[in-house]
């Protein structure tokens, strides 16, 4: 079993195999505010290899509110996103 998480956003990166390259977890007020800079770069992105970022949003509770995966180039340029909601209905999709 993993650590609960609360009030927090948490972000992990995966390179084209789906392997884990690294993981951000930021408090969710600084999140609305500043992001990742895993998010907010494609600078990032490409010199990591990043091809993937599932993205959790948990309450104060550490209820899963929603969550969002975000599908990358190799240059680091965003492709797609699916954005759903915690029962895993589609909130928005889009390239």
């Amino acid at each position: 079993m993993g650590r609960p998480h609360k009030d927090v956003v948490v972000i992990v990166a995966h390179d084209a195999g789906g392997h884990i390259i690294t993981e951000d977890i930021v408090p969710r007020q600084n999140f609305v505010v500043s992001g990742s800079l895993l998010l907010n770069s494609d600078a990032v992105r490409r010199k990591d290899r990043i091809r993937t970022i599932s993205v959790r949003v948990f309450n104060e509770q550490g209820v899963r509110l929603d969550s969002q995966l975000r599908y990358f180039a190799p240059d680091g340029a965003a492709v797609e996103a699916v954005h759903r909601r915690a029962d895993g209905t589609i909130i928005d999709s889009h390239v």
